[in-house]
């Protein structure tokens, strides 16, 4: 059985569903909350699921979790600029993630040196490429050209093409 475990922080999308479920348990003058996720199936091409589980592997996730990490830094970001997502936000009391105001929060934060300390508020510095994602970069250098202080935009650049 394949044990699958919820991403730290993971509530947008219990938030945003009115049949989410919170328990509390008290045992020995302890009290937790437990928030109960809901599954969500996704329907893909076998070669789109193929790159996925190589995506997921590459960053030492599960595919459930690069899901819900990607769905969720795309939520958050459209709440910025649309008004109505913004106000789905104070209505079902979306707090928003900590890292929403950086420009490297989104797929970034997958080869970040400082994804757990950064998504718990406790960082506050730039991106950072983790040295165990830079190893498999330096593996495949020869074709892309990766810049590894993070433009903006942080994308591959792509070899030029010979004329």
């Amino acid at each position: 059985m394949h044990n699958e475990r919820a991403p730290q922080g993971a509530f947008l999308l219990s938030c945003t569903t009115s049949s989410t479920k919170l328990q509390k348990t008290q045992t020995h003058n302890h009290t937790t909350t437990q928030t109960h996720m809901k599954k969500v199936q996704v329907s893909m091409s076998d070669h789109d699921h193929a790159v996925l589980k190589d995506y997921a592997n590459a960053f030492g996730m599960t595919m459930s979790e690069v899901l819900y990490e990607s769905g969720r830094h795309h939520i958050h970001k459209h709440s910025r600029s649309c008004g109505f997502i913004s106000a789905l936000f104070e209505f079902k009391k979306v707090v928003r993630d900590k890292r929403l105001e950086k420009d490297c929060y989104g797929f970034p934060c997958f080869a970040c040196n400082h994804s757990t300390a950064c998504r718990t508020g406790f960082y506050k510095g730039g991106w950072e490429m983790d040295p165990q994602v830079q190893q498999y970069i330096d593996m495949h250098q020869p074709q892309n050209k990766v810049n590894a202080q993070f433009p903006a935009d942080a994308r591959v650049e792509q070899p030029a093409e010979s004329a």
